[in-house]
């Protein structure tokens, strides 16, 4: 994979987040799941099979991750969030820097390239946004759509406009 193209990055960030989500629920370290990957969703599920004594498989917990990720989203799309509210600081879409590559020597110590694979680079977030949301089955303004809600059995949460403060009249 190449680590300088941005293409891949929204699948990444999508699949990142419902096992986030995920060992959220569960209470298990992130840094055993998500961070290092040393537990898989599937590991995770054979001890939940053994636990429940029914068979879930890890693409079912990730579903879980999923509607997690959509009740959220939910929650902040109620309380005014938007697409305009998905953002990273300027620095990251403005500056440009140089993107490297990095290898391990045969002690385990990282090693950088001797030359970087891209000059100048800074991320260029809509498109990124755009591909995340299509990912998600979420409008073009970053809503859940009500398919995507049926999907996951969310439906009756669709999304309602955030109610007025009353404590300002």
């Amino acid at each position: 994979m190449d680590t300088a193209q941005e293409s891949y990055k929204p699948d990444l960030v999508v699949y990142g987040e419902h096992f986030c989500a995920l060992s959220d629920a569960l209470g298990v370290c992130k840094f055993s799941t998500a961070e290092t990957y040393s537990l898989l969703p599937d590991d995770l599920a054979a001890g939940l099979s053994a636990l429940w004594g029914r068979p879930v498989s890890g693409q079912e917990l990730l579903t879980i991750g999923e509607r997690i990720v959509n009740l959220e989203r939910l929650y902040n799309v109620r309380e005014g969030l938007s697409r305009r509210d998905d953002r990273l600081p300027e620095r990251f879409t403005q500056e440009p820097v140089d993107v490297w590559s990095y290898s391990l020597d045969g002690e385990g110590r990282p090693v950088r390239s001797a030359s970087p694979l891209r000059t100048g680079a800074v991320i260029a977030l809509q498109p990124m946004l755009d591909r995340y949301y299509q990912l998600r089955g979420w409008t073009p303004e970053g809503i859940p759509t009500l398919a995507t809600l049926e999907r996951l059995g969310l439906h009756i949460l669709q999304h309602t406009p955030a109610k007025e403060n009353a404590s300002t009249s």
